[in-house]
């Protein structure tokens, strides 16, 4: 597909497989997105205004986990943009450990999310 663009073109697959810990932080704040999106999709969907009251009630403990985890996802992302810079930046254990315990909160969020969306 891209030599169409340009014929000697040759893809670094490093840049494709690219796991970092930016990468896993935007993936959790996509996942977060995804999910309060489709809560309100699911909820707006119902025909009467109870009903959609009752879901988006339903779902208030969901709405404070994923905006808590989401704090905490801009935060760390801020700081990253701002370490990124550094050319000498090379992330550590502790950088990995915190990328990977918030890509986890994610979701669990967005699993309870989906969960109680479907359930309701």
């Amino acid at each position: 597909m891209w030599k169409l663009f340009e014929k000697g073109f040759k893809p670094d697959f490093e840049v494709i497989a690219d796991l970092s810990p930016w990468a896993i932080s935007f993936f959790a704040a996509t996942l977060i997105a995804a999910t309060v999106r489709e809560i309100y999709a699911h909820a707006k969907k119902a025909m009467s205004v109870p009903e959609f009251q009752r879901i988006l009630e339903g779902n208030v403990g969901v709405f404070a986990a994923q905006v808590s985890v989401s704090i905490l996802l801009l935060f760390y992302i801020s700081f990253m943009v701002i370490k990124r810079h550094d050319s000498m930046f090379n992330p550590d254990a502790g950088v990995w450990v915190a990328s990977f315990l918030l890509w986890f909160l994610a979701v669990l969020s967005c699993y309870w999310g989906y969960a109680k969306t479907v359930r309701a």
